[in-house]
């Protein structure tokens, strides 16, 4: 029997109620179960799906991602607190394809969150750009459809065909919190796509170095293989060049493939995804319905 304490006094401070349950995944490649913790209510408003957190872990400390909020934990469990919060991480959106990746390519989900996340600690989201002065409103072809509805085209173009009116036509996509994804096989292609984006007035965030940007939404986010985790918050479509290229096959494991975690993202969110490739292999044709350019216009890109 629990001897019964005093009666609160008139104006006395009502109880707490039950903390702030979070569920985290540690950056450990050899554990690949999440924990829960208790969120202190200093960190709170810091705190969200997707933030990277320190916590403590088998005696030591480590980093980790919040994959969960407001978890119901296990009765009669003692839970630790957070012991701190490092900053922004990937959304939502990113964390759940990221573990279907780690499902699909049989890896360590931790790895692929690690390739999600920003290069350096990321503590603050810059204002996420407006519409570009002149461009398409602001709410062209945003707005997602049910997920398994998008459409996925695969484009067949020579290789000296340029990309641009494909890249144009994605950046009219972008709206306020909706941005493109835009794959190229090589930094060098994706920094001279985001110079004439710049030029054109279109916002645009080149990855990895501007991932901060990407994460606020509303603009382009180019990259490489590992921009197709690119923390863009809302996805309105997806554009990968070259797609056929080995370049986008990840070598160490999990062997993920960027065109692949590109078009799963766009048909989750329901948007347009488009593959351009020379030379589509078999996986491409599979993934779509193929388009070709006239005879003329294609032997031209050879």
């Amino acid at each position: 029997m629990t001897a019964a304490g005093p009666r609160p006094g008139p104006g006395a401070p009502a109880a707490a109620g039950p903390p702030r349950v979070v569920r985290v995944l540690p950056d450990v490649p050899a554990i690949a179960k999440a924990f829960d913790y208790a969120v202190p209510d200093a960190l709170g408003p810091e705190v969200r799906v997707g933030s990277e957190v320190r916590v403590v872990l088998g005696g030591r400390r480590v980093w980790g991602w919040v994959v969960a909020d407001g978890v119901d934990p296990e009765p009669g469990v003692a839970l630790r607190p957070l012991a701190a919060v490092r900053g922004w991480g990937p959304p939502p959106a990113v964390l759940e394809v990221a573990a279907w990746a780690a499902w699909r390519w049989a890896g360590p989900l931790s790895i692929l969150l690690r390739t999600a996340s920003a290069p350096r600690v990321v503590r603050r989201l810059p204002s996420a750009p407006g519409p570009a002065p002149g461009g398409p409103p602001a709410t062209a072809a945003v707005a997602p459809g049910p997920a398994g509805e998008a459409t996925t085209t695969v484009v067949r173009a020579g290789p000296a065909a340029d990309p641009w009116p494909w890249c144009r036509r994605a950046a009219a996509l972008v709206g306020p919190g909706a941005g493109v994804l835009v794959l190229a096989p090589g930094q060098g292609a994706a920094r001279a796509l985001a110079r004439r984006w710049h030029q054109e007035g279109t916002p645009v965030a080149l990855l990895p170095e501007e991932w901060a940007r990407a994460r606020a939404g509303g603009c382009v986010a180019v990259g490489t293989r590992a921009a197709a985790f690119a923390p863009l918050p809302r996805l309105a479509g997806a554009l990968v060049l070259d797609a056929h290229d080995e370049v986008y096959h990840e070598e160490r494991s999990p062997t993920w493939c960027a065109w692949e975690v590109a078009a799963e993202r766009a048909r989750r969110a329901g948007v347009p995804c488009v593959l351009v490739s020379p030379c589509p292999t078999l996986d491409l044709l599979g993934r779509g319905r193929l388009v070709t350019a006239p005879r003329g216009f294609e032997r031209g890109g050879w």
